[in-house]
């Protein structure tokens, strides 16, 4: 049997982090593994990329804050689709929804310059994110397709009948990202249904149950606090652990 092929030290990053179970997040040796390995890939590995890499560290051990400044900076800087996508995933993560929208508006302006089709190169997973921060009016530049055509038909229909405006919906969202970010908690995912004209979104965090009731309670008293509580009752934002959600 021929000898294996040593891992290279970005792989081994890789596969540190794609071990990481959700529940647990990342110990502070394999942090400290990873903070190490990045430090010898500083050398030969592009900046961007390294950013990449710390932002997903940083995530995984609940930095929320230095993970999303490290992808507002890829932002900012990088045209690598990879890194891009990354960087939404990571807004995404943190409930900086705004900055999502902001992300995939730059990937379709690349896109359009290097005519490259628009679905090869977008995250096809973010249409809510245009409505809940406000700029549903932007979606129009999201790449077509059956599914996101219909989605984004309905956030119209449901935000015309909720009669909530677009500074409403970005209010709130500042609301409930600065919750996310302050408690240090991720968003594992968004769910909304929208039933005899009630819209009720679920966020679900790596939480436990009195972690996310108090999360739930900040978020009320904040909008109360900036005279949202009555659009708050229109979106009825509700955070749930992750661990209760159904398959």
């Amino acid at each position: 049997m021929p000898p294996s092929i040593p891992k290279t030290k970005s792989a081994e990053l890789m596969d540190i982090l794609n071990s990481i179970k959700p529940e647990e997040g990342l110990s502070e040796f394999k942090y400290m593994r990873c903070i190490r390995i990045l430090k010898e890939l500083v050398l030969f590995t592009p900046k961007d990329q390294l950013k990449m890499m710390r932002s997903m560290v940083e995530l995984s051990v609940g930095n929320l804050q230095q993970a999303k400044t490290l992808a507002l900076k890829n932002y900012e800087t990088s045209d690598n689709f990879q890194v891009l996508r990354n960087a939404a995933y990571v807004f995404q993560q943190t409930m900086a929804l705004d900055m999502v929208v902001k992300t995939m508006e730059k990937i379709i302006q690349i896109s359009r310059k290097m005519n490259i089709d628009v679905r090869e190169s977008l995250p096809s997973s973010y249409g809510l994110s245009y409505f809940l921060s406000g700029n549903l009016g932007l979606a129009h530049s999201y790449y077509e397709s059956k599914e996101t055509t219909i989605l984004l038909e309905d956030l119209e229909i449901i935000q015309k009948s909720l009669d909530i405006s677009n500074e409403s919906l970005k209010g709130i969202l500042q609301i409930v990202h600065n919750a996310v970010v302050d408690n240090k908690v991720r968003c594992d995912s968004l769910e909304y249904s929208y039933i005899d004209e009630e819209f009720l979104l679920t966020i679900f965090l790596h939480n436990n149950n009195d972690e996310v009731s108090r999360i739930n309670a900040e978020v009320a008293n904040n909008c109360y606090e900036a005279g949202l509580l009555d659009e708050l009752n229109k979106i009825s934002y509700f955070f749930l652990p992750s661990e209760g959600k159904q398959a």
